[in-house]
């Protein structure tokens, strides 16, 4: 790695099913209104951060939000499977008093925090971290690379702010809350990781 990075964190958007307070896992929701005005307030700002590219997961609501930064910036968007959020199962497009209706086992062990190893079908962080692992140490391995913004979903800015901060994975249910059309400054000096802030478009 070379000595100096600068990693953006970008969570998307509002969307639709937010509305509904659904469970999305990685249903292919497009943002709502609202989603689309902040990220614009947001891109705005982002503008003065010297990035070379953004890389999106590849659903809708993080690519719609990428599309609308790279408006501001025009630098080249990249897309990976890797990034997309957690994988929810049976719970994707459900309501949380649906699945505490339909899976109150699955829903009591989730509320009490086994959230690592997944319930039921919902992939859990574990698994989450083995994707992020891959795509940290593809983008790491191109030297060139050493500022750009990465679009994504909140569990797995959860999961890299971990990695990259080496927060033990007990811990990782309490980082700060990562809300939407927001961004965390990641920089990598001196041989480690630092977060700078995490910032909303109303707080930027």
């Amino acid at each position: 790695m070379c000595d100096y990075k600068q990693i953006i964190i970008v969570r998307h958007g509002k969307c639709y099913g937010k509305d509904k307070k659904i469970f999305l896992g990685q249903s292919n929701e497009k943002l709502n209104d609202e989603g689309r005005y902040e990220t614009h307030l947001l891109a705005k700002k982002l503008k003065r951060f010297d990035c070379k590219m953004i890389i999106t997961s590849d659903l809708d609501r993080a690519v719609e939000t990428a599309e609308i930064i790279e408006q501001y910036m025009h630098i080249p968007v990249y897309k990976s499977k890797l990034l997309r959020e957690e994988n929810l199962g049976s719970w994707t497009g459900l309501t949380e008093e649906e699945v505490m209706e339909r899976f109150p086992i699955e829903y009591f062990k989730w509320k009490n925090g086994e959230y690592l190893n997944g319930v039921g079908e919902r992939e859990g962080l574990y698994k989450v971290a083995e994707r992020v692992k891959k795509f940290l140490k593809k983008i790491f391995e191109n030297e060139e690379i050493d500022k750009m913004i990465i679009v994504t979903h909140l569990n797995v800015a959860i999961v890299m702010i971990g990695l990259l901060l080496k927060i033990d994975a007990e811990e990782w249910g309490k980082i700060d809350e990562i809300k939407n059309s927001s961004y965390t400054l990641l920089t990598y000096d001196f041989g480690e990781w630092k977060r700078l802030n995490t910032l909303s478009d109303a707080e930027i």
